[in-house]
């Protein structure tokens, strides 16, 4: 398939390219300090037990910060951010540097006091001058939990991202200017200080230190760019030796710009090339993604060049999927009770008091878990979960797809099931396959992270070609149908989406020989981020069913994994797979027909 869309593959897909790196990155505990220097107030500088999430504390005394010990010029950068909660009117937390020539990208979050929204504000130093300005409400609480903050740097446009949404867009053009920084490489800054003579409400709002200390903590930095050697390194070109130079990451795809519209549309807050009072410059070049879009497109039409050739669309509807599901997550911001109905002991739900995290608890007595009030066939489904920390053994969190049957004799089911362990040993990760009733499909994988410190994603893609099972955006699991009718690929019921916990001590660790600790309890599970871009199924038959290319999902690209795909998924099976029943030959001396399907074809 014909498609200009490197962007979707390399930018909002970096998360595949970048895990590569960053899992390895992870196990070696290696992020720091050999990356980054503390530059200021390294007293004010924190760490996890893991090293894996840092903080920079500000009191009324002194800020804090850091910076990377390389420079580079163009290419992905990317940082976890939690922001100081409570009260921070005037707390200003920011990823820059300073000096009257500097040139300079930057997000900085402006506090503000209880209840009230961060503003996150973004701005451009060429030479020294910025006054560039955007400043947006965001779509969630940033003091909440980890959301992903990153730009994408090249010659031709400078990208600024929240999770995977584009909120700001700065092209450049065609001659020299003296606005867009592109002449000097640059090392990446985090740091936290205090801004109330102008951050909030103009400087009117002071800073409470009765609240201090402030802190704002970071993890996941992922970087994918050209490292700085002088006099100039060989990786700083225009041509396509680095896919953030490819002509497809010169503008956004069509998805993207939808996500970036929505933003404009609903967060704006503040816009320099609005500001006709502040500057009548302020119409200097800063063409908005849909103008620069047709900008390149016509540039590319005098060049006589062709769209690239890619079978890719995978790339753009799986790994970056969530350009697809952003818009409609964000339409259905709602209250837990319009998509889902709680079962078991209800007493044991509950919900954070915005109503954005879901808690499940597992007592000695009972268990509890929800249902989706819709079911679906064929899709993408999304939840973000935090799992039972501590001692956790017999423990077993589920999130699961399941037909009317539920746990019938004929039911289909797709599932992840989280094996609880006792404390320090890791948890297991099994998936399972049933249709009509029969399963032992199972898989079982170790993750490479701590599914109990934060939010990751679980992730289940379904078409009739392949279930696959994704970790935050990696593969860990294909299951492939076959070209001829067979019994053991659920493709002939829709399911409803289903999670639990629930106690499975007879074997759910370590073969049944380690029980619940019940003075441990209650174990309790943590839900957010729902996300479903599916056919919802409708009496007798939808028309979302079909194997046309109407939905993404049933479209070629979506029947098999993307190379950078698979070589996360190949790194998985080879460094943490656990246990698979396709192996197991005393358990099946014969092997299920399934088994001689290639998941890499």
């Amino acid at each position: 398939m014909a498609m200009a869309s490197l962007f979707s593959i390399a930018a909002l897909v970096a998360a595949s390219f970048l895990l590569s790196v960053s899992k390895v990155q992870t196990l070696q505990n290696s992020l720091y300090p050999s990356d980054f220097t503390q530059n200021w107030a390294p007293q004010m500088f924190g760490a996890s037990q893991n090293g894996q999430i840092w903080s920079l504390s500000l009191t009324n005394a002194t800020g804090s910060g850091y910076l990377t010990n390389n420079k580079y010029q163009f290419g992905w950068f990317s940082m976890k951010i939690k922001l100081a909660g409570s009260d921070a009117a005037g707390v200003m937390c920011s990823e820059n540097g300073a000096g009257p020539t500097r040139d300079e990208v930057d997000f900085e979050f402006l506090g503000n006091v209880s209840g009230q929204p961060y503003i996150i504000q973004t701005n451009v130093y060429k030479n020294g001058t910025g006054g560039r300005e955007m400043r947006h409400f965001l779509w969630f609480d940033p003091t909440a939990d980890f959301h992903a903050y990153s730009v994408l740097w090249n010659n031709h446009q400078l990208v600024f991202f929240v999770d995977e949404t584009p909120i700001r867009v700065l092209t450049n053009t065609d001659y020299a200017n003296n606005f867009f920084p592109n002449t000097k490489p640059m090392y990446l800054f985090s740091s936290i200080w205090c801004g109330d003579t102008w951050a909030t409400r103009g400087g009117l709002v002071k800073t409470n230190w009765t609240y201090a200390p402030f802190v704002s903590y970071y993890t996941d930095f992922y970087v994918d760019a050209c490292e700085w050697v002088d006099p100039s390194p060989a990786c700083l070109s225009t041509t396509t030796q680095n896919w953030w130079d490819q002509s497809g990451a010169w503008q956004l795809t069509a998805s993207q710009q939808e996500d970036y519209n929505w933003v404009q549309k609903n967060f704006l807050v503040y816009y320099y090339c609005l500001d006709t009072v502040r500057s009548a410059k302020s119409r200097e070049i800063s063409l908005s993604a849909s103008q620069a879009f047709q900008h390149q497109r016509q540039r590319e039409r005098e060049r006589g060049s062709s769209q690239m050739a890619m079978s890719t669309l995978f790339s753009i509807a799986f790994l970056a999927a969530a350009s697809f599901r952003l818009p409609v997550s964000k339409a259905q911001i709602s209250s837990f009770y319009d998509d889902f109905i709680v079962y078991g002991a209800v007493e044991q739900f509950s919900t954070s008091a915005n109503g954005a995290i879901w808690s499940l608890a597992l007592t000695n007595g009972t268990g509890c878990g929800f249902a989706s009030n819709e079911k679906y066939m064929f899709g993408w489904f999304s939840m973000k979960l935090k799992l039972v920390g501590g001692d956790s053994a017999g423990v077993v969190t589920a999130y699961y797809m399941c037909s009317d049957d539920n746990t019938g004799a004929t039911r289909d089911e797709v599932d992840y099931e989280f094996l609880g362990n006792t404390t320090g040993q890791p948890y297991i990760i099994q998936t399972n396959v049933y249709k009509n009733g029969t399963g032992g499909r199972e898989l079982r994988h170790q993750l490479w992270f701590d599914p109990t410190a934060d939010f990751h994603s679980y992730s289940i893609l379904w078409n009739d070609h392949q279930i696959v099972f994704v970790v935050d955006n990696v593969a860990i699991r294909v299951y492939k149908n076959a070209n001829y009718t067979n019994n053991f690929f659920p493709n002939t019921q829709p399911m409803y989406i289903f999670s639990s916990i629930w106690n499975a001590d007879s074997w759910a660790t370590d073969g049944g020989r380690v029980h619940t600790n019940w003075s441990y309890a209650p174990f309790v599970s943590s839900y957010t981020a729902f996300t479903v871009d599916a056919c919802l199924w409708v009496d007798p038959y939808p028309a979302c069913i079909n194997t046309t290319t109407q939905n993404w999902w049933d479209q070629y690209g979506a029947w098999q994994l993307s190379e950078d795909q698979l070589l996360d998924y190949g790194w998985v099976q080879r460094n943490l797979l656990v246990y698979d029943y396709c192996d197991d030959r005393a358990r099946y001396p014969i092997l299920p027909e399934e088994c001689s399907l290639d998941p890499y074809s």
